[in-house]
């Protein structure tokens, strides 16, 4: 059994779950545009408090993680669309409610 004090080393579920949801875009075929990682230096190690670079993934699908499921990490998804009604069968294909964003 681990003391509590120890589990304070340990990332919070958030900074893991982005970690994979990252890594399963990766492997499916996104590509990054910037981020993807935690920052380096201490200011950014406090023990108790982490941190996630912004990051843009694009090429994405709808079969990846990210796409179906929250992700609680500062990460934008970007995927593209032909028709209005593409854009909305997407927006409607997670069980969350997501925010989404268009830009043209």
């Amino acid at each position: 059994m681990r003391s509590q004090s120890s589990s304070f080393l340990d990332p919070p579920f958030f900074v893991c779950s982005t970690r994979d949801h990252i890594a399963d875009a990766l492997a499916r075929g996104a590509a990054l545009l910037c981020g993807g990682r935690e920052p380096e230096g201490e200011e950014f190690r406090s023990g108790f408090l982490f941190f996630f670079s912004p990051t843009v993934l694009y090429r994405m699908d709808p079969s990846m993680e990210m796409m179906r499921e929250e992700t609680i990490g500062p990460v934008a998804p970007m995927i593209s669309f032909s028709t209005d009604e593409e854009a909305l069968k997407l927006a409607y294909a997670s069980w969350y409610g997501l925010a989404a964003y268009v830009s043209t």
